[in-house]
C-alpha cells in the first residue's frame, strides 16, 4: 500500500510501480531510525533480477539504481520514494 505522499513523488519523480516492486522484491534495506526501512537497489540486487527478469529489465533498472522506498515499519505502506544523491546507501555493495 503506498500513502498519498508517495503516490504524489512517484508520479512527480517517474517512478513506476512495477519498479517500486521489484525493489521490494529484490532490494536491501536498512532501517532508517525513525521507524522506517529504506529500500535500494545493490549491485547483488541488479544480479538477482537479471537472473529472473532477463538484461533488458537489469538496463532499465540501472538507470533507476539511485531509487529509494521508505516503507514504515508498523504497517508496511510506504511512505516515499525518492532518488538518492548521495554515493549509495548501502556502502558495502
Amino acid at each position: 500500500m503506498y500513502s498519498k505522499h508517495a503516490l504524489k513523488r512517484c508520479q512527480q519523480r517517474a517512478i513506476p510501480f512495477d519498479v517500486c516492486d521489484m525493489v521490494l522484491d529484490y532490494g536491501q534495506y536498512r532501517y532508517d531510525g525513525h521507524g522506517g526501512r529504506v529500500w535500494f537497489l545493490t549491485k547483488k540486487s541488479l544480479s538477482r533480477l537479471e537472473q529472473a527478469y532477463g538484461s533488458d529489465v537489469s538496463k532499465k533498472l540501472e538507470k533507476k539504481k539511485n531509487l529509494y522506498l521508505v516503507e514504515s515499519t508498523v504497517d508496511s505502506t510506504i511512505i516515499t520514494a525518492g532518488y538518492a544523491y548521495r554515493t549509495r546507501l548501502n556502502k558495502n555493495h
